[in-house]
This record gives C-alpha cells, sequence and structure tokens, in this order.
C-alpha cells in the first residue's frame, strides 16, 4: 500500500506496529474503536494494513482498494 502513496507522492507516516508498544497501542486504539474495523473486532482479526487520513480510517484489503479510496478522499 506504501507504494500506491509513493506513486502518487503522497506524503505519509508509515508506522510499523511492530516497533514498539507504543505504535501497537495506537494502531489498537484505533482497531477498537473505528467503525470501519467492526468485522475485524468481531472476527478476532488484526485490520492491517489501515489508512489513517484526519482522523478517519480505513480498513485496507489490496492496492485496488487503496487506489479507490486515496482517489475518492482526493488526495
Amino acid at each position: 500500500m506504501k507504494e500506491v502513496l509513493s506513486q502518487r507522492n503522497i506524503e505519509f507516516a508509515y508506522v510499523d506496529i511492530t516497533s514498539s508498544m507504543f505504535a501497537l497501542k495506537s494502531y489498537l486504539k484505533i482497531r477498537d474503536h473505528a467503525n470501519s474495523h467492526k468485522e475485524v473486532r468481531e472476527s478476532g482479526r488484526v485490520g492491517i494494513p489501515t489508512l489513517s487520513v484526519d482522523g478517519e480510517s480505513y480498513l485496507i484489503s489490496d492496492a485496488k482498494e487503496m487506489e479507490l479510496i486515496v482517489s475518492k478522499l482526493g488526495l
């Protein structure tokens, strides 16, 4: 998914949730509260990759979906 953002010259911060406890907890806060991750929570999955833009989170399944979301958001 990073490739889609890079190809479009969109600035982003990549966060590896395994890099620190803080990164993991920050992600879990999104996963545990975002409407976009309801199905993920209910099925006990992790729910990555996730794109967060202006406080909204989007669960990404593949590069095609990433392209659609980026276009929809006008990024």
